[in-house]
């Protein structure tokens, strides 16, 4: 959506079935086109595959619709297993396991799957790798509730310290003489 309002091509998405009346049909084809064409060159090969036969931005959009923001049981538990099978791994930064989880929990949410912040908040905690143990109790200790930006705020305080305290820093162990 955000590429398409760049492209002043926002018409397409709010127009559902056919072109305005007040537009030429050669001039709405134009848009049409650039619109779906924009939108084919945003999707991955795999999805693309999916949908390379649409010819029309409506009927594009109608199709992936159906394919990943339907809420069916299918599509439901396949993103509640991709969101409870997440885990941060050895290696992974902070700020890309913040982004997998709130990507995920968007998609749940497009499914019209809430969850309440606090919610959100400790599924972040508890899928962190047990080295964050001490980060996770004091985090909480004390607290009645927690609010998912603070969680995210506080793990990448934590990440930044130990930038600047030269942990990540793979030459900071080193001591040279002479």
């Amino acid at each position: 959506m955000a590429v398409l309002i760049q492209k002043n091509l926002k018409v397409v998405l709010d127009v559902k079935e056919k072109r305005p009346l007040r537009m030429e049909e050669q001039e709405w084809n134009d848009i049409d086109q650039k619109a779906l064409s924009t939108i084919q060159l945003s999707i991955t090969d795999d999805v693309l595959q999916e949908v390379i036969s649409k010819t029309t931005t409506v009927e594009l959009l109608n199709k992936l619709e159906s394919l990943y923001m339907k809420k069916t049981v299918a599509n439901s538990l396949g993103a509640f297993k991709k969101l409870y099978m997440l885990s941060m791994h050895k290696g992974t930064s902070i700020r890309t396991y913040i982004s997998e989880f709130t990507s995920l929990v968007m998609d749940l949410k497009n499914m019209d799957e809430m969850f309440s912040d606090e919610q959100q908040a400790m599924m972040l905690l508890c899928f962190l790798p047990p080295s964050y143990k001490n980060f996770r109790e004091t985090l909480i200790y004390g607290r009645e509730s927690l609010v998912i930006d603070a969680v995210k705020s506080a793990l990448l305080s934590r990440k930044q310290m130990e930038y600047d305290s030269g942990r990540n820093d793979p030459a900071a162990g080193l001591f040279v003489r002479g």
